[in-house]
């Protein structure tokens, strides 16, 4: 199966607690300001079926293997059903998490081959990658941080986790992506910077890869 092409397939990935959330939420008010559609969606999850299979994953301790099937079936699904259904539909179709971050959770921490990772995203996943992936890096003392002050909100499994070298193996292997990972890619880094710097640097690399002039939002909320 293969993507008619039109909308530009946007995809943010990093650790827990780095920022990915509000900066989608920032994405989203862009476009809009700049009358392009968007769809958003996340992994596990986007429609029904697929979001059943994320309350699935993380209530409940699973086996590596088990979580790697169950992450592709949630893929399958939101490709299937949402993603290329709709490349016509939208002028932006942005996800939150996809192939990358299987690598490095189920692969790197999981300890399960990329290869095999990689051949079930080529056997099962239409080998579908974003047009672009940014990951969004940050200190590993800001991340603990983060995790510190929202612990009570905290609604799953992996968000529980607060083990401080697991958060550095996150993203470090978010930082060092395997050779395997074949679509366009690009890292910021946000240590030292605000969420409006961020921000700014999304919107740049937006305009360098698609060849648009978005200009970034004057002020955050």
């Amino acid at each position: 199966m293969s993507k008619t092409k039109q909308a530009i397939f946007l995809c943010l990935e990093g650790g827990e607690a780095v920022g990915k959330s509000n900066q989608i939420k920032f994405l989203e008010k862009l476009f809009e300001q700049n009358n392009l559609s968007c769809l958003k969606t996340r992994e596990p999850g986007g429609i029904k079926v697929a979001e059943e299979i994320r309350n699935l994953i993380f209530s409940n301790n699973i086996e590596a293997t088990t979580e790697l099937l169950l992450f592709n079936a949630s893929r399958h699904e939101n490709i299937k059903q949402m993603i290329i259904p709709n490349f016509e539909n939208y002028d932006v179709i942005l996800v939150d998490r996809f192939l990358l971050s299987t690598i490095v959770y189920q692969g790197v921490l999981g300890n399960i081959p990329i290869d095999d990772i990689i051949y079930l995203h080529e056997k099962f996943n239409f080998n579908l990658y974003p047009d672009l992936t940014i990951v969004l890096d940050d200190s590993i003392d800001r991340v603990m941080k983060r995790l510190e002050k929202r612990k009570e909100f905290l609604q799953n499994r992996m968000d529980k986790i607060n083990d401080r070298k697991y958060h550095e193996t996150i993203l470090q292997s978010f930082k060092s992506p395997t050779s395997f990972y074949r679509g366009n890619l690009e890292i910021i880094e946000g240590s030292d910077k605000s969420l409006l710097e961020v921000h700014k640097s999304i919107v740049s690399l937006i305009n360098k890869y698609f060849n648009m002039n978005l200009k970034p939002l004057d002020k955050l909320s």
